[in-house]
């Protein structure tokens, strides 16, 4: 995600743009207008690789849309290796995160994760 929108966002619900280093930028959001738990905060962030995302967040939770999921558990996106896959994802799974996945319908029909 783009700096410039990054900060376009934060300027609307009232949330605060950091950097962990030049290249990944992160905005966490504690607006009460979302009606957020108290303590709680979500984070929108420019890194690409889920992986590092769990290395910079543990614990956090990630809502994901089917297609992404497709392509978490897809060997084609780690150099065609499940072995590589696996032991990425268990990586993902140490650091205390999980994964919530939102479906949405596709031709009448809905797609989700239980299809994967």
């Amino acid at each position: 995600m783009e700096t410039a929108l990054l900060r376009q966002i934060s300027q609307t619900v009232i949330g605060r743009l950091y950097s962990l280093d030049p290249l990944i930028r992160y905005m966490m959001v504690t607006s009460s207008s979302w009606k957020l738990p108290p303590g709680k905060s979500v984070i929108v962030c420019n890194q690409p690789y889920f992986y590092k995302k769990t290395e910079l967040f543990p614990g956090s939770v990630f809502v994901i849309g089917a297609d992404t999921v497709a392509r978490l558990i897809n060997p084609k996106y780690y150099d065609g290796s499940y072995h590589r896959m696996i032991e990425t994802l268990s990586g993902c799974k140490r650091t205390g995160c999980i994964f919530i996945v939102a479906g949405r319908n596709v031709n009448e029909y809905a797609k989700c994760s239980r299809g994967f």
